[in-house]
């Protein structure tokens, strides 16, 4: 194993679940625990653990395979615009997950447009728990930075605990960036609030991008997918729940000019003119079994394109 770096290797009982770190790390293995830990501590183990994500990033070096491991008890609140900027090619920042626990940030605590911002390429996000902060909602949870290529989102949940604490955007993806994995995350929020949409990109054009395994529910006045900036390359949208109980917003808008492969999806929306898959001039390819489509008819939905769709 010639390259590999062991001396991360140690076991700590975590919430009564015993749990090795790292079997194998490529570069350096940092700590993060804000019960017991120091900006000051090395955060080369748990003992010496580090307070903050961001002063566990800010040990890692670019494209050493680096990797942060988050206690499943940690909280941290951040404030003001890029209150932690996640900037360090293939670093993985890695939520410990005991059951139903995640370490756990919540965003915008004094300024609504407090942003989580990933600045890099093939950056690894898993296993964090979002949740809103700011009375006025927060504008934007995640922003994935311009010319980002190769980031994954995973195992991550965007929530709040009160329809006025919104996370109001929970991930942004910004201009020409590609190869954007977005797998097994939670997005949820309590109702009758300003949120405008879960996912959405921004006007240059994106390639490869996927969506799969992810839950969305609560109302998003947009959609809960808004991909209709601009037309992107060859996007996979599988085996997803989306359910927008907003009175206007779609499941999922997609640009006309996207040719989008949907597969095993069960999307719905409740507003009356608002069609679940909207943008119906759309050229993308469904194959829907075992969907289930609320309001809307399959012709809503560009049949000639429909490969199988069952109700």
């Amino acid at each position: 194993m010639a390259g590999k770096n062991r001396t991360g290797l140690q076991s700590r009982w975590l919430s009564g679940s015993l749990q090795v770190f790292p079997p194998i790390v490529a570069g350096s293995a940092f700590f993060v625990d804000s019960n017991v830990g120091s900006v000051t501590n090395s955060g080369t183990n748990w003992d010496g653990a580090l307070a903050t994500i961001g002063a566990a990033v800010n040990k890692c070096t670019d494209d050493k395979g680096d990797i942060v491991y988050v206690h499943p008890a940690h909280t941290e609140t951040l404030s003001g615009v890029s209150a932690l900027t996640i900037d360090v090619d293939s670093v993985s920042v890695i939520g410990v997950n005991i059951g139903n626990q995640k370490p756990t940030v919540t965003i915008g605590g004094t300024d609504a447009a407090t942003t989580v911002e990933i600045d890099g390429d093939k950056i690894l996000l898993k296993g964090i728990r979002f949740v809103g902060g700011d009375t006025d909602g927060t504008t934007n949870c995640l922003d994935i930075q311009t010319g980002s290529d190769y980031v994954t989102i995973e195992d991550c949940d965007f929530t709040e605990t009160v329809n006025t604490m919104e996370l109001l955007g929970c991930i942004t993806i910004e201009d020409k960036c590609d190869w954007t994995t977005i797998r097994g995350c939670l997005f949820q929020n309590l109702l009758s609030g300003d949120n405008t949409h879960a996912i959405i990109t921004e006007a240059d054009e994106h390639d490869f991008l996927t969506v799969e395994d992810c839950t969305f529910f609560g109302d998003w006045s947009a959609a809960a997918l808004d991909l209709d900036a601009n037309a992107i390359v060859q996007p996979l949208i599988r085996n997803c729940t989306i359910i927008n109980l907003d009175g206007t917003g779609a499941a999922i808008t997609l640009n006309s000019g996207t040719k989008c492969v949907m597969v095993g999806l069960r999307v719905a929306s409740a507003g009356a003119a608002a069609y679940p898959i909207a943008d119906i001039s759309a050229s993308y390819q469904v194959d829907g079994h075992g969907c289930e489509v609320a309001k809307e008819t399959v012709a809503l939905l560009g049949s000639a394109n429909v490969t199988s769709w069952a109700s």
